[in-house]
């Protein structure tokens, strides 16, 4: 099963729009990877990737590209769903004992 992956990443400073740009097209490339957008804020890129390789083989391929300075990698897990409190109504005592 395939796990999805967020890449924060910080650029070199003074990375211009046609660096960002490269970078960005690079990125895409990986097979893994679904999307990748700029963002503005503690980081430059936001990538999205869904693999069923580990996210760290990911991360070492993009920080070796240049004008990149650092990667944040977020790995995805999915929240079971819960079981809500009026499914067990019924189990709940309505009055006290006697």
């Amino acid at each position: 099963m395939a796990l999805r992956a967020y890449l924060l990443l910080s650029l070199e400073p003074g990375c211009q729009r046609e660096e960002i740009v490269r970078i960005a097209d690079k990125i895409e490339a990986f097979p893994d990877v679904l999307f990748v957008e700029a963002v503005t804020g503690a980081y430059d890129l936001l990538v999205t990737a869904e693999s069923v390789n580990p996210v760290e083989q990911l991360v070492n391929e993009v920080r070796e590209l240049a004008g990149v300075r650092d990667v944040l990698p977020l790995k995805a897990r999915p929240i079971l769903r819960r079981e809500r409190m009026w499914r067990n109504l019924s189990d709940i005592p309505l009055s006290r004992g006697s």
